[in-house]
């Protein structure tokens, strides 16, 4: 994909972040227009696409997940941000359906994804992270 940008729908679009040959990471943004032309946009998911080969009596296929941000919610018209990390919300809380399915057709018209395929729609729900060891390295 070479563009940094594909509008879904009038407040939704998406921005590739990472990509290599076999995965690659978009995020989905809501946008919200002010009078004067400017813009605020918030990221509520990140989407993976990854390419499987045929395996385990499986035919190839591309696996798309959708991790929904779990700290931001829909309300009002808008999305809040409101730092939640006591409660897992569900995906529909953030994102609706058809918003989901708005994302999948952008994707398969954008020639990104390709039948035949699997997605999963997942809240991201982080309790703990740390990384030990020499993770990183100077290059």
């Amino acid at each position: 994909m070479k563009r940094s940008r594909l509008d879904v729908s009038q407040k939704y679009y998406l921005g590739e972040v990472f990509q290599n040959s076999g995965w690659r990471r978009l995020t989905l943004f809501y946008e919200v227009r002010n009078w004067s032309g400017g813009s605020t946009s918030t990221p509520v998911a990140e989407i993976d696409v990854v390419e499987h080969p045929s395996r385990d009596r499986c035919n190839p296929h591309t696996e798309i997940k959708i991790a929904v941000r779990n700290e931001i919610r829909f309300r009002y018209g808008g999305i809040d941000i409101d730092g939640n990390k006591t409660q897992l919300r569900h995906p529909t809380d953030v994102v609706e359906k058809n918003t989901i399915k708005d994302v999948l057709t952008k994707l398969k018209d954008a020639g990104i994804v390709t039948e035949p395929l699997c997605v999963y729609v997942c809240m991201r729900h982080i309790e703990e992270f740390w990384v030990e060891g020499d993770f990183w390295y100077d290059g």
